[in-house]
Parts: C-alpha cells; sequence; structure tokens
C-alpha cells in the first residue's frame, strides 16, 4: 500500500506491507439462557464460514455445545435462506430416522422442448439417520423477512414435532428460481421448482403463520424463552391464507395454484440423490 502525503510542501511516499487474511464469517451463534439454548442461524452457506461444512457444520457445534438445554430456540429472524443443502442437513438433525422433509417439484434440466414433452421430477426428502437433536423440544422465532431457505427448514421441522412458532408470518418464497442469459445479453429469471410438505401443501407466496404472532421485533425472544421453558405448547397454526403483499403483483403468472399439487403434462419422473448430511432423495 502506497499512500502520499505532503511533507514541508513537497511529496512523499510512504510504503506499507499488508497481509490481507480472509475473515470466516460465522453464520451460526448461540448460547445457554436460563437452561435455554438459542441457536441464531443467519443464512445458510457453504463458503467463508468457520466450519468447512458450511452453516451445517457450524450448526452441529451448536448442538453438541448445548446438549444439557431444557429446550431449544432456533432464532431464524430475518434469515434469507441460501443453499438447499445446508437446509436440509440442518433440518434432518433435528428429526429421526425415515422422516419426510419436503416434496420438489422441479423442471429437469436440459430438455430440447422441440422434439421432447416437458419433463418434471419429483424429489422426496427424507432423513437417513436420527438426527444428534431429534429428541429436543424446539421454539422457532421468525418475522417477515424469514424467507425460502429458512422458510423450508420451519416447514420441514414443525410439520413433524409440531413446534410452536413466534413472531409474524413469513415472506413465502417455496420456489427455486436459475438465471438464463438472453440473445440480448440480459437474463432471465426463470422459476424451476416449487417446494411442498409432506401434506401436498406449500407456504409459497402466502407465507408460514406464526402460532404466537409477536409484531415488536425485540419482543420476539423473550416470548419463545418463555414458550421453550414451559415445554409443552404444540403447533396449531398453517399457512397464510392470503397472498404475501409482494407476491400480489406476480399472482397471475403463476402456474399451477399455490396449494393442491401442481398439474403438470408430459413424463414425470424421480431422482435419486445424496446431498450432504442425514437426508437423500428419492
Amino acid at each position: 500500500l502506497t499512500i502520499a502525503r505532503n511533507e514541508n510542501g513537497e511529496r512523499v511516499e510512504k510504503k506499507f506491507d499488508l497481509t490481507i487474511t480472509p475473515y470466516p464469517e460465522p453464520s451460526v451463534k448461540f448460547h445457554m439462557q436460563d437452561s435455554i439454548a438459542i441457536i441464531e442461524i443467519l443464512s445458510f452457506n457453504i463458503e467463508n464460514t468457520p466450519s468447512d461444512s458450511g452453516t451445517y457444520g457450524e450448526f452441529i457445534r451448536a448442538l453438541n455445545e448445548t446438549q444439557s438445554a431444557k429446550a431449544t430456540v432456533i432464532d431464524i429472524r430475518d434469515n434469507p435462506g441460501g443453499y438447499v443443502d445446508q437446509c436440509e442437513a440442518i433440518a434432518a438433525e433435528m428429526l429421526p430416522k425415515g422422516t419426510n422433509m419436503s416434496i420438489e417439484y422441479s423442471v429437469k434440466e436440459e430438455v430440447d422442448t422441440d422434439v421432447e414433452d416437458p419433463t418434471i421430477i419429483i424429489d422426496t426428502v427424507y432423513t437417513t439417520e436420527d438426527g444428534l437433536g431429534k429428541d429436543r423440544y424446539y421454539v422457532f422465532l421468525v418475522t417477515e423477512e424469514t424467507g425460502s431457505c429458512a422458510e423450508y427448514l420451519l416447514m420441514a421441522v414443525t410439520n413433524n414435532l409440531h413446534s410452536p412458532v413466534v413472531g409474524n408470518t413469513t415472506y413465502g418464497k417455496g420456489s427455486a428460481f436459475t438465471i438464463l442469459p438472453t440473445y440480448l445479453e440480459g437474463v432471465a429469471i426463470t422459476t424451476v421448482s416449487i417446494t411442498y410438505d409432506m401434506n401436498h401443501e406449500t407456504f409459497h407466496m402466502v407465507g408460514i403463520k406464526p402460532d404466537v404472532e409477536v409484531n415488536e421485533y425485540d419482543d420476539i425472544p423473550a416470548k419463545g424463552i418463555e414458550i421453550a421453558k414451559e415445554g409443552s405448547m404444540k403447533r396449531t397454526a398453517g399457512y397464510g391464507t392470503t397472498l404475501q403483499p409482494e407476491w400480489q403483483p406476480l399472482y397471475k403468472a403463476a402456474v399451477g395454484g399455490i396449494k393442491p399439487l401442481p398439474k403438470f403434462g408430459g413424463m414425470v419422473v424421480k431422482r435419486d440423490e445424496l446431498p450432504i448430511g442425514k437426508t437423500n432423495r428419492k
């Protein structure tokens, strides 16, 4: 680094050698409060985290270091999502073996649409082993900015363990997108998959409702900890019943509706794929 400065009317250059060290920013934070573990997941990353396994590895550490917890609060307020294999693996660590976490309908890539029917791939994601935290009582904290992968985690765990949710109705992004170049050197953002739960319902465009609504952001953790201490509340709320405001302009362009299974033409296939952690697709 060269710095030029004025010393007595003359230009003087000073040179310094700097070492740039990457800082692996944590995506999971945790602490104990009154025998309750509070695990905050900021996003779902695969790079630039303290763990070589990404956010999943950080979450495993949090579970291991809070084994004595009476109950666990999972704070995903304002979590925008991230890599799907990370949130799948983390969800699996909260669930027992053989749990159906999601059903995903996606468009098969590299199909010659001039000669082939559209192909829809059905992925059923399930757990292959008992999760490290399968016996814990969980309470989730959410906001209207909790979206995408964070909602997937919420869907997978709460539908199976009936864990209560505290905060506001979530963003409502149950779809995945890809970016394609155009001949005008622009890009087209295209929906390539929709995620459904084990009951064939989706939170896409409507969000996930809290069991206990708390509008003040800073008041949400205290309520979550209170419920975690009691350890008895079960989830009774479901998904939203109206379109979230951000999705209303796009509703007319949506394909297949938002609640029932989509009706696709063409061929349907199943795919086997092994992502990280204790999950599989079938």
